[in-house]
């Protein structure tokens, strides 16, 4: 198991309405506030397949799926 930083910081340049420059700065966390585990396991990668494969065409919603497929 690897152990993960708890919190990170970020710098960065942004303009206000007047059109001055600032350096802002925002502390980030892997974790939800609260939370007691600090460490993420490994798991097995997700499953690949998609709705092509999942779908068949003889099924009732089978052109749903076809439609947002050729969307994209």
């Amino acid at each position: 198991m690897e152990e993960r930083k708890t919190e990170f910081t970020k710098k960065y340049e942004s303009n206000n309405s007047q059109g001055s420059k600032s350096i802002q700065e925002s502390t980030f966390s892997p974790f939800p506030a609260g939370a007691t585990k600090r460490k993420i396991h490994k798991t097995n990668l997700a499953d690949t397949k998609t709705t092509i494969d999942l779908v068949k065409n003889s099924e009732k919603d089978a052109f749903y799926f076809r439609t947002l497929e050729k969307k994209g």
